[in-house]
């Protein structure tokens, strides 16, 4: 257990100083001036309750949900067996709801490969990644509904034009390599 959270703090000191000084610099308001102190608690209780908490609580559980119910299997024989425009549809959604480190889905695209799954909806689903389902409520609350999904859109979109590149490149270098 020692070496569980030795590893921890080697690995995110950074971020343990900066809260270990986000939390001294709030004592020492504490202690320094009482009111204001209650007034910066009350702001960030207002804000995170009443903005942020509620959404936040949404996605987990839509996310944990569907992490439960789809399976690596289901999300296989769908792919495998659609239409080629509905599995670029279904790499998207896939890609944008997927969780974990990206990393850990390579065994898995390496299978969906070998099934006869191409390089663009590897490229997008790797791309569409981008979208952060968990940071949509904090973007909202920063950036505003309508840049939101505007930029949520571009990302998609860029999703499907990187897909089709990199899939084209893929193509173009098969093509050399068979007529040469």
């Amino acid at each position: 257990m020692k070496l569980f959270f030795k590893k921890i703090l080697d690995r995110y000191w950074f971020n343990n100083l900066f809260l270990f000084f986000v939390l001294l610099l709030l004592f020492w308001v504490w202690i320094l001036n009482l009111n204001l102190f209650i007034s910066i608690l009350k702001d960030f209780i207002n804000i995170f309750v009443n903005q942020i908490l509620f959404v936040l609580l949404i996605v987990f559980v839509f996310m944990f949900i569907l992490n439960i119910l789809i399976e690596k299997e289901f999300i296989k024989n769908k792919i495998k067996n659609a239409k080629s425009i509905t599995k670029y549809f279904v790499s998207i959604i896939w890609g944008i709801f997927s969780t974990w480190p990206v990393y850990m889905w390579y065994p898995f695209l390496k299978q969906l490969k070998d099934n006869g799954l191409s390089y663009w909806h590897i490229a997008s689903f790797i791309y569409a990644r981008a979208v952060k389902i968990p940071f949509l409520a904090v973007m909202i609350l920063y950036f505003g509904l309508k840049y939101t999904i505007i930029f949520n859109l571009v990302l998609i979109f860029l999703a499907i034009i990187l897909g089709l590149t990199i899939d084209l490149l893929f193509n173009f270098k098969n093509y050399e390599k068979n007529n040469s």
